[in-house]
């Protein structure tokens, strides 16, 4: 458990490292406040001091067993899954059937594979959440979506 909290502070730091640099490309400030280099470079900098955080914390503690269930069973992994493969679904299929679609059927199927079996209840989550997150980006937000198939 040791060298793996060591191993992740590590990659974590390196992270932090190549976020400063390319927020260190934007600029910092303008005249009318942070620029766009701003936040991402001290997200970097609190990124950066809790790996070195995690890397002491390892040093220090004495190496042990993994805990059990550290792992996830097959149901565990195979909900992971589930849950990853909606997300490159939405991402592959958004452009031609329009993020409110591509986003309903992401939701029904992680739902579905979650455990959700009320048809009825999950149908109305399911257009609740894809119509409520389009409108808010579009509408509040000004965020241009496509909108494929429904135009």
């Amino acid at each position: 458990m040791k060298r793996a909290h060591m191993l992740a502070g590590a990659v974590l730091f390196l992270f932090a490292a190549y976020i400063a640099r390319d927020a260190l490309r934007l600029s910092y400030y303008t005249s009318l406040g942070p620029g766009p280099g701003f936040f991402p470079f001290w997200l970097a900098v609190l990124l950066a001091i809790a790996s070195l955080a995690l890397i002491v914390q390892a040093a220090r503690s004495g190496g042990g067993p993994l805990p059990a269930g550290f792992f996830p069973d097959r149901g565990g992994a195979l909900r992971m899954g589930l849950i990853v493969a909606a997300l490159v679904w939405v991402v592959l299929a958004m452009d031609w059937l329009g993020f409110p679609l591509a986003l309903l059927t992401m939701y029904l199927a992680v739902l579905y594979g979650l455990g959700r079996r009320d048809v009825v209840l999950t149908l109305i989550v399911a257009v609740a959440g894809s119509a409520g997150v389009y409108y808010v980006f579009t509408r509040w937000l000004n965020v241009p979506l496509p909108a494929g198939i429904l135009g």
